[in-house]
């Protein structure tokens, strides 16, 4: 695998983020269409579950794309109506009469100018995705300077320092089947639990990190254009190489 490569004129470089202020709400944030791979019922019900509502902090998530899945809620209102029910959920304070103060949806369109902002006003960018390649927003989220929370191991290794921390190693469990993949195609298993935890954690410690870290200039110097294509050439010479065997002709 070749890693994405970062593009040195992006303006999110260009932003030094701050810590939160201790009257500022605390808001973790999210990106992605309302899809059962996405799996934003489990990111509400992780923060449901971490926090109460005398709390202040917020989860605000930038969905679209709502429709017809098989055993998954239609929208954000039927998951959250679902999830209030729950007598450990009503147990924590939650009600609809006060949860819409913590939890707030964007389903418009945002324009690329408005979707920096969208991370900017964040502090930590929180994935509870079943598997990505190279997870975009969080990708973005990092060159800003925010914190990551990912409920997976795998898919952003490169630019999380804390990347599969929950558990040892990950846990697969078959793909929704209207996705249509091989029928023995596998997706990452997703810990409400361990989210739950991940999350209480980062706001707990949110006056404590200072963004960004040694850490993100070490992956930008990694990640370059330049070390990438050394890195493509080098794959691309192995499979020529490997070929040039296979037909019996000396690399």
């Amino acid at each position: 695998m070749v890693p994405h490569p970062y593009d040195p004129r992006n303006p999110l470089l260009t932003v030094r983020k701050t810590l939160p202020g201790h009257d500022q709400p605390y808001i973790f944030y999210s990106i992605g269409k309302w899809e059962p791979r996405k799996n934003q019922p489990a990111l509400i019900e992780a923060f449901l579950l971490a926090f109460t509502p005398g709390q202040n902090v917020v989860l605000q998530m930038k969905t679209s794309g709502f429709g017809e899945w098989e055993g998954f809620p239609r929208n954000y209102a039927a998951c959250l109506a679902t999830l209030l029910a729950r007598p450990d959920i009503a147990a924590r304070g939650w009600s609809l009469a006060n949860v819409n103060g913590h939890i707030r949806v964007v389903s418009q369109h945002l324009t690329d100018a408005q979707l920096v902002q969208y991370h900017l006003l964040g502090h930590c960018h929180v994935s509870a995705s079943h598997g990505e390649a190279w997870d975009l927003p969080a990708w973005d989220a990092f060159m800003v300077g925010n914190a990551l929370v990912n409920a997976t191991k795998m898919g952003h290794e490169e630019y999380d320092e804390h990347a599969g921390g929950m558990e040892e190693s990950p846990r697969f469990e078959p793909v929704h089947p209207q996705y249509g993949w091989h029928a023995l195609a596998r997706w990452e298993s997703v810990s409400v639990e361990g989210l739950a935890e991940c999350l209480a954690f980062e706001f707990k410690e949110r006056f404590s990190v200072d963004p960004p870290s040694q850490w993100r200039a070490d992956v930008l110097n990694r990640l370059t254009y330049a070390n990438m294509g050394v890195l493509m050439r080098k794959y691309i010479q192995e499979v020529d190489d490997a070929a040039r065997v296979i037909e019996g002709v000396n690399p």
